[in-house]
């Protein structure tokens, strides 16, 4: 109307200009979205990782501080319980020394995700520092004991780790507070104090907070943890640099004093502390979940050292494992590992089952070892006749060779009741096509009544004790010239033949 007439060009070149700025806007309001929830997300992971541990995801102390605090307010109101539940893994560092930390990381995971399942939504589970839970359990039907034991029962069982089933053992203490002034700091000193308690008085259980329980001398004192720390310490280094070493004593055959086969004993010199009584340090390995790593260096030392000295020989070589492996899989592949590192002939290593009291699973122990002598390699029971079990493990369990416990070869002061032992023992290994070696022989008089009964083999002080290599020959092999076995007797027939 007002006469102007636009150019075509100018129409077009005007409406992509408004065009392109209508674009950018778009694209500035949508970029702005995207930077606001990228900093509102953000904000929330800060929030969240304040009060949360990144390794397992749980609630981290502060959280639980807070939590805990608001619980006791709100239990002077309503009259509710309050129920703290502390856990401390026990020798958790030998894991991480043993296994590395990526390994150690693995099974706090583990544990964490275990502690959830064993309690309800409405309970806070909570990691307070390396190896250190503990949950807030809301009041509820359920007592507090009953979940503090479904909690420690689900503690026991083995984690997979580093392709081994490790045992987690944690010890548990247990604090309830009703309608008093108690403040938070002090519920946490309190289920602290039963946390050592339980440490004190064995490990791996649970202890109820009563008052005096943190009265004794001495009671944060946890006996035993440096001696297990140096092991896993010196584990991880192995072999004679970290003071193990290997004594040999002779099984020798009765009817003529030949040896027939070596027992391999582990021995250990600790740094700082001197030679260490074997039985202490395995008992350290057990408890501390690493008596596998111990068996496996003990195996492959012996199997390469005896491989090197006896070549030709027949000479068997005994080498015990712990039977808490028995039932795992994992024995198998440490025997065929240490086989075929050594080259060592598998028909002359015989693995010794010791504490068959400790079996739970006979049937899964007779799978794994069947496993065993597939590759080869002959079984013998040891200890039989110190105990009820032992009856159970020769009739079930594949075995080759059976071990008399010392305490058969003490002297009759029972009307005859050991020697009828020793004799029903001696016709039932025969009966199951086992070898018969007994422990502790140390007077001339053991071996005649020995033979007499068709003991085989025997083993003792009365022959020779345990030696480095190279051994001493005992008298009547030096008599031979050292000459040793030279055919391998077949699995089950008897060697004295």
């Amino acid at each position: 109307r007002t006469g102007v007439v636009l150019d075509p060009v100018e129409i077009v070149v005007g409406s992509a200009l408004v065009a392109a700025v209508l674009v950018r806007q778009m694209v500035t309001l949508r970029v702005s979205q995207r930077l606001v929830a990228q900093i509102g997300h953000a904000e929330r992971e800060v929030r969240h990782w304040t009060s949360h541990d990144r390794l397992t995801e749980l609630a981290n102390r502060t959280l639980f501080h807070e939590r805990l605090t608001d619980a006791l307010a709100a239990s002077r109101h309503d009259g509710r319980d309050v129920a703290v539940l502390y856990c401390d893994l026990d020798d958790f560092r030998i894991i991480n020394d043993s296994l590395g930390y990526a390994a150690g990381d693995h099974l706090l995971r583990a544990v964490g995700q275990r502690l959830r399942h064993c309690v309800r939504a409405s309970d806070t589970v909570a990691r307070l520092g390396s190896d250190e839970f503990a949950v807030l359990l809301d009041s509820g039907r359920e007592l507090p004991e009953t979940i503090a034991e479904r909690v420690l029962a689900a503690l026991r069982q083995p984690v997979s780790v580093g392709g081994h089933h490790w045992p987690v053992r944690g010890s548990v203490g247990l604090v309830v507070a009703g309608r008093t002034q108690e403040t938070t700091e002090v519920l946490l000193r309190r289920a602290d104090t039963a946390v050592h308690a339980a440490k004190r008085t064995g490990k791996n259980r649970l202890v109820v907070y009563r008052p005096g329980l943190g009265s004794a001398p001495g009671a944060h004192l946890v006996a035993g943890t440096h001696l297990a720390d140096a092991l896993a310490t010196a584990l991880r280094r192995g072999g004679r640099s970290a003071g193990f070493d290997v004594h040999y004593q002779p099984i020798v055959r009765l009817r003529d004093r030949l040896p027939v086969a070596l027992e391999a004993l582990a021995r250990w010199t600790a740094p700082g502390r001197g030679p260490v009584p074997p039985g202490t340090f395995v008992a350290a390995a057990e408890s501390g979940g690493i008596v596998g790593a111990l068996d496996d260096m003990i195996l492959t030392q012996a199997c390469a050292e005896i491989a090197v000295a006896y070549p030709d020989s027949a000479l068997r070589l005994h080498v015990n494992v712990s039977a808490s492996r028995v039932t795992d899989m994992t024995l198998l592949d440490s025997v065929a590992r240490a086989l075929a590192a050594s080259r060592f002939d598998p028909r002359r290593l015989v693995v010794e089952i010791t504490e068959t009291s400790r079996i739970d699973d006979l049937h899964g122990a007779r799978e794994v070892l069947d496993e065993v002598r597939a590759l080869g390699v002959a079984v013998a029971l040891d200890d039989v006749g110190a105990g009820n079990s032992t009856l159970a493990a020769m009739h079930l369990l594949p075995v080759d060779v059976v071990k008399l416990d010392r305490t058969l070869l003490e002297p009759p002061q029972d009307g005859g009741r050991v020697t009828a032992m020793r004799h029903s023992m001696i016709t039932l290994a025969h009966a199951l096509g086992a070898v018969v070696v007994a422990e502790g022989i140390e007077r001339e008089g053991q071996v005649a009544e020995l033979e007499e009964l068709g003991c085989e083999l025997g083993q003792g002080y009365l022959f020779a004790r345990p030696a480095p290599l190279p051994l001493a020959p005992t008298r009547p092999w030096a008599a031979c010239g050292g000459r040793l076995p030279a055919a391998e007797p077949a699995r089950g027939a008897d060697p004295a033949a």
